[in-house]
């Protein structure tokens, strides 16, 4: 390799982990912002249409950042700075002040007082146990339909992009079924829904009726997301950016556990059965935390 090839490739390795590091520390702060900005009989509604940004955003994403690559593969880049820093100025300008004290703690006060509180270590631990869940089934969806129903990689993204918009409607109308049902029945019959979902999942007989049964789920999935959210900022008050920078580190852990057992899983058990039960009982152990901590009573 010459040596500009060489300078030039960890140049781009430094700028990839550069925007990685930089994506992981600001949306943290946005489900830490929320509680502090909105009333609280309005968290959960507008904890929803974040999450149905985040949705909107993976399903548009793939396809436009195609489109753009076909003109040249550095538009993308272009495009995705522009956003960011137009962004960054309506934030500057608009943003409130959120800093009302003036006193500053440091990392390792706010980490020792955050890992006493009993009630957000076990939250955070069932937030593992689904995600785990969650995404020991998400990451192997392509490949059980490209096994079992034999479709080619533009089919298999055209049904993915289906589910996404399940999960889209489910973050829109998650706040609606919290209003009609109220929080505790909401957040019960959407673990249930979630794990029903997975159950009847492997039998399906058809790629379009597993679509059909994983845009139900994803749809669950969808509403279940801002009510885990507000669980778990409401359990830390006073280190909403602490719980919130944890959440997401405990969502990428839970992403690569269940990476490993899905795919010892898919190879090893027909189908979708093996990955569906490790699915279900993970979610099912993250529900029974909520439970015995009263979630589902008050």
């Amino acid at each position: 390799m010459w040596p500009s090839q060489f300078l030039f490739t960890n140049v781009n390795y430094s700028l990839y982990c550069g925007a990685g590091a930089a994506a992981a520390s600001a949306s943290p702060q946005i489900w830490a912002t929320i509680p502090q900005i909105f009333p609280k009989k309005q968290v959960v509604k507008v904890m929803g249409y974040a999450t149905s940004g985040l949705a909107f955003a993976q399903i548009i994403g793939v396809p436009l950042g195609s489109f753009l690559a076909g003109w040249s593969w550095r538009f993308p880049f272009f495009f995705v700075g522009t956003i960011a820093l137009i962004l960054t100025i309506l934030v500057i300008t608009y943003m409130p002040h959120l800093d009302k004290t003036n006193t500053r703690a440091t990392s390792f006060s706010i980490y020792r007082n955050f890992f006493k509180n009993k009630q957000a270590l076990k939250l955070l631990f069932s937030y593992l146990l689904f995600q785990m869940a969650n995404f020991c089934a998400f990451s192997f969806i392509g490949t059980w339909f490209s096994n079992n129903f034999s479709l080619p990689i533009a089919s298999i993204g055209s049904f993915v992009l289906i589910i996404g918009l399940g999960q889209f409607i489910g973050s829109l109308a998650g706040s609606h079924i919290v209003r009609i049902l109220t929080f505790p029945k909401a957040f019960f019959l959407e673990f249930l829904l979630f794990m029903l979902g997975y159950v009847i999942l492997p039998f399906s007989p058809s790629a379009i009726i597993a679509t059909m049964i994983l845009s139900f789920i994803y749809f669950i999935g969808g509403a279940i997301f801002p009510l885990f959210m507000s669980t778990l900022q409401a359990t830390a008050p006073k280190a909403r950016g602490t719980m919130s920078a944890l959440t997401n580190a405990f969502m990428y852990l839970g992403e690569a556990i269940g990476g490993v057992f899905g795919g010892i899983l898919i190879k090893n058990f027909p189908g979708f059965f093996g990955i569906s039960v490790f699915t279900v009982i993970g979610v099912f152990l993250a529900m029974l935390l909520y439970a015995r901590q009263g979630y589902f009573k008050k």
